[in-house]
């Protein structure tokens, strides 16, 4: 009889796990489900450790592309990994299923596939295996929202906004951001985007628009 209630835990706690890098990397849906196992590295700079996701961006034809990223986005990356996991097994099946039955060209477009981290049923496919849409992504984050009793409408593409606030706060010396997971932000950011040619660049460009909205508003206010 808790069968049910267990598998709506897990599927919150994958949703908060989504809801953790796109709040703390600043990665859009697409770009979240393009994320495959494995796909994060660390690098030392001038003494410090610093984590990168990887996924793939379709928005700026940049293809595989790197986010600078906080400790706890990694450890939810590789929650989100563990719970995939399952998904990733049963998409193997469905693979030798294919090739068993002769469909190598549909084997093939399944294997694409095949190690990414944000897997669900495609019930308009007959319930293969598949990549998550941003809408059920949406979806899943909004029954989050309700079961945590948060009285707000989530759309994946508000968490890139909201990053750039962050950021923003941050480097204006705003207290209430200068939280561990994002010290690294305070850093001269220029010189971080340098290191690395793969590096999402148009957030950076975002930031610093958010960055010069918001000092045009104080200076307004002033």
């Amino acid at each position: 009889g808790k069968l049910k209630q267990l598998k709506e835990e897990i599927n919150h706690l994958e949703a908060s796990c989504w809801l953790i890098i796109m709040g703390t990397v600043g990665i859009r849906v697409h770009e979240l489900c393009e994320i495959e196992q494995g796909t994060h590295y660390s690098k030392i700079i001038d003494d410090e450790r610093y984590h990168f996701i990887v996924s793939r961006s379709l928005k700026t034809g940049e293809g595989i592309t790197s986010w600078l990223s906080p400790e706890i986005a990694i450890k939810a990356l590789e929650v989100m990994t563990r719970l995939s996991a399952p998904m990733r097994d049963k998409l193997r099946d469905q693979i030798e299923a294919e090739k068993l039955a002769g469909d190598y060209s549909k084997a093939e477009e399944l294997e694409r596939i095949q190690h990414s981290c944000v897997l669900g049923v495609a019930t308009k496919k007959n319930n293969e295996i598949d990549v998550m849409s941003g809408d059920s992504i949406n979806r899943r984050l909004n029954k989050l929202a309700k079961a945590a009793g948060v009285d707000w409408h989530f759309a994946s593409h508000q968490f890139r906004r909201t990053f750039a606030h962050f950021v923003v706060h941050n480097q204006l010396g705003d207290l209430r951001y200068l939280r561990d997971h994002f010290k690294h932000w305070s850093l001269d950011m220029t010189a971080l985007y340098g290191f690395d040619d793969d590096l999402d660049l148009e957030l950076f460009a975002d930031i610093n628009s958010t960055y010069r909205e918001k000092g045009e508003s104080i200076f307004s206010h002033w």
